[in-house]
């Protein structure tokens, strides 16, 4: 079998340098422009047909990614985002040609299975949005905003569904993003070494990410081995720990550092106490030492972050991105006061606050949504949210938490988007809440093929119950 694998690798690789050799003499263009051509659109052919999960991991990490070497020079020629998203679309059309074809377990009528409460929910939520830009006083932003919620996050949302379709699946996307979590490391750490002319190294995007691969290590085994998942996560958190601190975002900190508590607090009800103090044993020393190390970073900008949240607890006056997002905050509770209902329009607070039609936000998406959307808008996210506990909830009882990871990266991100981003920099939200509808409808068709090797009777009324859960309707 190995000697008939590298044939078969041999004889692409053979093939590859023949089309390469014919297109260079034909185009009057180097080979050694069109062969590394050639193997990348290899290289993508394979991973869009085995590993599609590739690109839906490496469109949530592009934004942050298209500024380094290689990619800056990729994206320059095609936005890096964008391009990852169009790979994403790519490997759902084959899945769908696999599926229409009948050549997949999972069949076309199956792909959204017991789902259309939570795509209801977001489609209302958009369409919240869409109808507030009939009066919003940021037309441009707005539009921005609308388009890219209702495209790129309607495409996050639904790719899982297609791309994660078992277990198999799901734990490999999670792997990926731990690697991809763990490059991101690297650069921001080097980042702190090397910082730019302006002499500014914070990186909340990409800190934001390195905290959602620590709740991962805390709450999903990668490892199916229990001891390999242990040594782990004693190894892998000092290294995400270290990159969140070298990013210098305190939103994210905070809300690693509640989702840690929460963590020690279950382990130590489940009678694992000396992990438990272990793990906060290497989250204080890491932390420290990265705080150590970074301290006089960007001009000792890591330092004067820190104090400024001391000052600002204080009450004392403060200049400082804190002080700014509590002036914020204030700023717009006479005016959310005054449109209450439907809110100023989507993107308007740029207007309201700066008096430009430009990308600007109150960092915080509750005050974003109440001021833009009003009470309307406030009324569908609030729904969405309780769909995403729905379904959470159900999932988390049919496998005995087994995915309780999915519903803590939730709530991670909803405690970062209390203190920075707007509706477009929380798309990874959607995200992980597409994986969450992944498990279910996975979770619910294994039920229902089980249910149909059953008796006649038991097929009739697990039908019933299987694909009709009760709290679809509630």
């Amino acid at each position: 079998m190995k000697l008939q694998n590298s044939a078969i690798v041999g004889c692409g690789l053979a093939l590859l340098v023949l089309i390469a050799a014919i297109l260079s003499e034909s185009s009057k263009v180097s080979v050694l422009l069109v062969l590394p051509g050639l193997i990348a659109l290899g290289v993508f052919a394979y991973l869009a047909v085995r590993t599609p999960q590739v690109f839906l991991v490496a469109a949530a990490f592009a934004p942050q990614w298209k500024e380094y070497w290689p990619l800056n020079v990729l994206d320059r020629v095609a936005d890096l985002p964008l391009l990852m998203l169009a790979c994403v679309v790519i490997s759902i059309m084959w899945r769908l040609l696999k599926q229409l074809g009948r050549m997949d377990h999972l069949g076309f009528n199956h792909l959204f299975m017991g789902q259309g409460r939570m795509i209801l929910a977001f489609a209302l939520f958009v369409a919240t949005i869409a109808i507030s830009y009939s009066y919003t006083s940021a037309p441009d932003y707005g539009a921005a905003k609308l388009f890219r919620l209702a495209g790129i996050g309607g495409l996050l949302l639904l790719a899982p569904l297609f791309l994660i379709r078992d277990e198999d699946e799901f734990r490999n996307f999670m792997r990926i993003f731990l690697l991809f979590a763990g490059v991101m490391v690297l650069q921001l750490v080097s980042g702190v070494q090397a910082p730019s002319a302006h002499g500014d190294v914070t990186r909340i995007g990409a800190g934001w990410i390195v905290g959602m691969a620590a709740v991962i290590v805390l709450f999903y085994p990668v490892f199916k081995s229990e001891s390999q998942q242990r040594l782990f996560l004693l190894f892998a958190m000092p290294i995400y720990v270290i990159g969140l601190m070298a990013s210098v975002a305190r939103g994210p900190m905070v809300a690693l550092f509640l989702i840690l508590m929460i963590r020690v607090v279950h382990w130590f009800q489940e009678g694992k106490r000396t992990l438990a103090l272990t793990l906060v044993a290497i989250f204080a020393l890491s932390g420290t030492g990265a705080f150590l190390s970074v301290r006089t970073a960007g001009h000792n900008k890591y330092t004067n972050k820190a104090k400024e949240m001391v000052r600002l607890v204080q009450g004392e006056d403060n200049k400082g991105s804190a002080a700014t997002r509590v002036k914020f905050y204030q700023a717009a509770l006479p005016a959310i006061a005054d449109r209450f209902l439907l809110g100023r329009g989507v993107g308007s607070w740029s207007t309201f606050y700066y008096g430009k039609d430009e990308r600007a936000y109150p960092h915080n998406m509750v005050t974003e949504v109440l001021f833009e959307e009003g009470f309307l808008g406030l009324a569908a996210l609030i729904y969405v949210v309780f769909t995403m506990y729905s379904y959470l909830k159900w999932l988390s009882t049919q496998t005995q938490s087994q995915y309780s990871v999915l519903g803590f990266l939730l709530l991670y991100c909803f405690i970062v988007a209390m203190f920075s981003g707007d509706l477009d920099d929380n798309r990874l939200i959607w995200m992980w809440t597409g994986l969450a509808l992944a498990l279910c409808r996975n979770l619910m068709f294994e039920q229902v093929v089980r249910a149909c090797r059953a008796p006649r009777a038991r097929v009739v009324a697990a039908s019933r119950v299987l694909t009709r859960p009760s709290w679809l309707h509630s």
